[in-house]
């Protein structure tokens, strides 16, 4: 069995990165406050969200987007573009090579997640 280890750095800038939506830590703590958190679950949420998401990238890997995909999904969206605007071959070609690629990552997790389901016969309450 694989090991997944966050340290106390990586939820540290995690948290850093949060108050930094923020004008202070005053702010930052009233938002805790409001939603009836601590400091200290904030850790052990932040810690079990990237324990998933190191989980998730381990098994969920190797996706390819292919040529003709894109082509495909290209054509498919000029053909349905009412628009006069002319969009960059490029640009478009990267919007839709990240689309495919997040289509496919998502069905990847989805599946993942169904099968540690049947695995461990783990039901959904909610």
């Amino acid at each position: 069995m694989e090991n997944y280890i966050v340290t106390p750095e990586e939820v540290s800038m995690h948290i850093d990165e949060l108050k930094s939506n923020f004008s202070s830590d005053e702010d930052f703590n009233k938002v805790l406050k409001k939603y009836n958190l601590t400091n200290k679950q904030l850790k052990e949420t932040i810690k079990e969200e990237l324990l998933v998401s190191s989980l998730l990238e381990d098994k969920i890997k190797d996706i390819h987007v292919s040529d003709e995909e894109i082509e495909t999904l290209k054509k498919e969206y000029k053909s349905h573009s009412k628009s006069n605007v002319t969009v960059n071959d490029e640009e478009l070609e990267k919007k839709i090579k990240q689309h495919i690629f997040n289509r496919k990552k998502k069905k990847q997790t989805k599946l993942f997640i169904e099968k540690l389901r049947e695995k461990h016969k783990i039901k959904v309450l909610i």
